[in-house]
């Protein structure tokens, strides 16, 4: 009996990923919050490791082009979240399967910022974006967090002289941790993004499974998968989205 997923012996080539770094700018255009996003280029190389090859950074990230991050307000409590490699204005037209139909009632919302974030609020939900560290926290009204991204940077990878490699370090924080939003450069294009799921969440569909649309009650069988290691048990995954 053939098996479901194979492993193969050696890596193949490594493929350099941009990612987003920090906001460098945000505005309100319609029912969306435009926002452009620095983002920082690593290039992944293959290093032998007694024995074992892995795929590490040994270099500092170099700047790239900045990203585009748009929120799409489609009614006060449904938001549609779109990533462009590239600027605001060559942003491809409103085309995704997540959201069918087009939703053409105006959306009240107000705008605010300050030095460190930038808040955007409906009349059921508000979103803030932190700025550098870039992270993005939808909550209720009053507070309770619907959803979030995890912080690209913590205090302790910004302190190299207390580390044994900062380069690597950074990298297996981004992998393990905090992988923020991101493409690959070049070659086959591949969006990356990670969520934060809690307790609470409703997961709507499950790529290629074959069930109820709700889940909730359900028991789904996930595998874990390390999008640039050697330690992945498998090359397919279910992706849920939320």
């Amino acid at each position: 009996m053939p098996r479901t997923y194979e492993l193969t012996t050696f890596l193949g080539q490594t493929v350099p990923v941009e990612l987003v770094t920090e906001l460098l700018d945000a505005r309100l255009d319609g029912n969306s919050l435009l926002m452009r996003c620095a983002t920082a280029r690593y290039s992944p190389t293959i290093h032998n490791y007694y024995g074992t090859r892995c795929e590490t950074v040994f270099a500092p990230p170099t700047p790239a082009a900045p990203a585009t991050v748009q929120l799409d307000f489609c009614t006060p409590d449904i938001i549609r979240m779109r990533f462009y490699a590239g600027p605001p204005e060559a942003l491809p037209a409103n085309d995704t399967p997540m959201v069918v139909g087009q939703f053409d009632a105006p959306v009240d919302l107000s705008f605010s910022e300050d030095a460190t974030t930038v808040q955007v609020a409906s009349a059921a939900v508000q979103v803030v974006v932190a700025r550098e560290p870039w992270q993005i926290t939808i909550s209720d009204l009053q507070g309770r967090v619907i959803w979030s991204t995890r912080p690209v940077d913590i205090a302790p990878l910004r302190r190299p002289a207390e580390q044994w490699n900062p380069s690597q370090q950074r990298w297996i924080f981004h992998n393990r941790y905090a992988y923020p939003l991101g493409v690959t450069a070049g070659g086959e294009q591949r969006v990356l993004r990670r969520l934060v799921c809690n307790t609470t969440s409703i997961f709507m569909a499950l790529a290629k499974a074959s069930a109820r649309s709700i889940k909730r009650g359900t028991m789904q069988r996930l595998w874990l998968v390390e999008g640039f290691s050697n330690a992945s048990p498998g090359a397919y995954k279910h992706t849920p989205f939320i």
